[in-house]
């Protein structure tokens, strides 16, 4: 361990690590507050602990733009960090960066949580959970929590508990009037991967997240996840269900077809 105050790589740009965190200490972050610009690691608990005592990453990191967290399978029975650390762990990468990819499914969520517990996410513009699905619920949880946000990518999860035991019928005008518009930028969503428990409510999960968003006008991967039923989409636009909101939401049939 090197001499506190010493800074070893003073005008480091890009910061990836393909193993785990090696050191004791926050020694790679040291001196490079005004250079560091991408940052990639494997999340850990020693990591999780490090970002969290550092005092260099803690909002210094003025140019830190890019910051990637990947799973490191094997490592998530070993988690038994509180969800108040968890909260500060995201909410310090978060802080500065404008894009922020969360492939790891116990923190993917977390921003929606830490926005209640005071941390900001006002400057993320990207988020990404690789592959990883998330429910509806916290999709839209996560959308309010980021303002700024223009590209999503994120899996196809259920409705989420605090949704999944209202009929169809009923959902459209409670997520609307619950949830809707919400105040996001989002404009581009690009679906990762559709689970199993997302696909008994698919072209719901699809309709429901468009519905609230007002600025979202492509769906990447949406043929995709329809399972070569593009057809799905139109009809549940000229059903009873969705028909009132046909003329909002008619852009869908574009993106089914690509």
């Amino acid at each position: 361990m090197l001499p506190a105050g010493v800074a070893p790589f003073p005008k480091l740009r890009v910061l990836s690590l393909h193993t785990l965190y090696p050191f004791s200490d926050d020694v790679l972050f040291r001196g490079n507050a005004a250079t560091l610009e991408y940052l990639e690691f494997k999340v850990n608990p020693h990591i999780v602990d490090i970002i969290n005592r550092s005092q260099e990453l803690d909002g210094k990191h003025s140019v830190l733009r890019h910051v990637i967290v990947h799973r490191c399978y094997g490592s998530e029975e070993q988690f038994n960090t509180s969800e108040v650390d968890k909260h500060r762990f995201i909410g310090v990468l978060a802080r500065v960066a404008k894009r922020l990819v969360v492939s790891a499914p116990m923190f993917t969520g977390i921003p929606a949580e830490a926005v209640q517990h005071g941390y900001s996410f006002m400057n993320i513009q990207v988020y990404d959970t690789g592959f990883y699905a998330l429910s509806l619920f916290t999709t839209l949880s996560l959308l309010k929590a980021l303002p700024s946000l223009v590209n999503l990518k994120s899996g196809i999860g259920s409705l989420g508990k605090e949704l999944e035991h209202m009929a169809s019928a009923e959902l459209p005008d409670y997520v609307e009037t619950e949830y809707g518009p919400l105040e996001t930028k989002v404009q581009v969503w690009a679906i990762g991967a559709c689970s199993s428990q997302g696909k008994a409510k698919l072209v719901d999960y699809i309709l429901l997240l468009a519905l609230v968003c007002p600025e979202l006008y492509r769906i990447e991967g949406l043929s995709g996840a329809l399972s070569g039923n593009p057809d799905a989409i139109a009809e549940a636009l000229s059903g009873d269900v969705y028909g009132k909101y046909e003329s909002r939401l008619n852009w869908l049939l574009r993106c089914a077809h690509d």
